[in-house]
Formats: C-alpha cells, sequence, structure tokens
C-alpha cells in the first residue's frame, strides 16, 4: 500500500498465449485510479515472450520498481523496471 492509502497490484493480462506483464493502481475502495497509466492499468511487453509482473516495491520517492519473469516455452528469464508516480516507465532505470 502506498502512502496515500493506493494499492499497486503486479499481475498479467492478456490471453493465456499472449500474457503481459500488468501494474494496476486501487483507490482504497476498490476503484481503480484513472490517472495512472492508462486508465488505472499498465500493461508491459518485455521481449516477445509471455510475461507476468510478480512482486512491488515502493521506493521513499514514490516510484514503483517491478520484478517480473519471462518465458517462451523454452526459457525464462527475469526482468525489473521501475515507474514513475504516474505509472509511466521510468526510462531512467538501469543508467
Amino acid at each position: 500500500m502506498q502512502n496515500d492509502g493506493k494499492i499497486i497490484v503486479a499481475g498479467e493480462s492478456g490471453e493465456a498465449a499472449t500474457y503481459k506483464a500488468t501494474a494496476t493502481r486501487y483507490n482504497a475502495d476498490g476503484a481503480l485510479v484513472a490517472s495512472f497509466a492508462n486508465n488505472g492499468s499498465l500493461v508491459i511487453p518485455i521481449g516477445n515472450a509471455k510475461s507476468f509482473a510478480t512482486d512491488v516495491a515502493l521506493q521513499d520517492n514514490g516510484k514503483i520498481v517491478m520484478a517480473a519473469y519471462t518465458w517462451n516455452d523454452v526459457k525464462g528469464e527475469v526482468a525489473a523496471f521501475r515507474l514513475n508516480t504516474d505509472g509511466i516507465l521510468d526510462p531512467t532505470f538501469g543508467d
């Protein structure tokens, strides 16, 4: 839970063959936060493989770090990405 009471959820969305990692933000009452990413959710394609977001960490500055994994029926890989407070991918992460 974030300092303002809002909730970030890590998961996946899409069809079984094309799952993509997803971050979704909810108000404390369960309503989507429309100002976060794309109407409350951000789908994060990671390469050409299926992907799942698995964990969330909140930084003191409000940015959101997420862990994910991908697989393409042959091998899997792990990934990490960071979102700005508005739910947009942070292009400076990993610099």
